[in-house]
């Protein structure tokens, strides 16, 4: 198998509204290491969270997306390690 095609175990961290739309706070999940962002959301099987997270095949400006501690921009590629945690969080925002 190819380093293009390998396969990894991360670990995928919702906090905020996102815990209820998923029922959980975390879950790992065996995926390629290179993915989008929407194409990992669209194996979960869950598409209340797909619509939280995704719009139109980037982050929507709502959610912050960190993986192994640093922001996603956009709707680029994840480059992922065995081990890799991808946290869904909400912007919080108050007066």
């Amino acid at each position: 198998m190819s380093e293009a095609e390998k396969y990894v175990e991360v670990e995928l961290r919702f906090l905020g509204f996102l815990t209820q739309v998923t029922g959980c706070g975390k879950m790992s999940f065996k995926t390629r290491n290179k993915v989008s962002l929407a194409s990992l959301l669209e194996k979960i099987g869950n598409k209340e969270l797909c619509k939280a997270v995704i719009k139109k095949g980037k982050v929507k400006r709502n959610i912050i997306v960190l993986i192994d501690g640093s922001s996603l921009k956009g709707g680029e590629k994840l480059k992922l390690k065995n081990g890799s945690k991808i946290v869904f969080m909400p912007l919080i925002g108050g007066g």
